[in-house]
């Protein structure tokens, strides 16, 4: 038997495009929560430099699809590797990108997932 695919649909604000999706992204709120400072804090340096994110993902060498997945939220688990990159992007090292309140006021506690 034929089962048809459910596509969802939604616009991604980076590339002013509509992605198509043939899964549901089901995002715990813990999760995305601390994906949101993440990206939070890369759009906020972004911004003070003047950077679009397509010239950041030139200047770190990370693919502008996976910054567009983060900034759209189909990735909400980046690589150290991949913030590595991002940080050296912004003249930072990985422990200046991730010091900042929001991340240091952000608790664990209440996550499940590592145990």
């Amino acid at each position: 038997a034929y089962l048809p695919l459910r596509w969802k649909f939604r616009l991604c604000p980076t590339s002013f495009a509509v992605e198509v999706l043939p899964r549901t992204i089901f995002l715990c709120c813990e999760s995305y929560l601390y994906a949101k400072i993440i990206l939070n804090r890369i759009l906020s340096l972004c911004e003070k430099r003047g950077i679009t994110i397509i010239k950041l993902a030139e200047m770190s060498g990370v693919r502008q699809s996976s910054i567009n997945n983060l900034v759209c939220g189909a990735s909400t688990n980046p690589t150290i590797r991949t913030l590595h990159k991002i940080s050296i992007a912004f003249s930072m090292t990985l422990a200046e990108f991730l010091d900042y309140p929001e991340l240091n006021n952000y608790s664990f506690d209440d996550e499940t997932e590592d145990e």
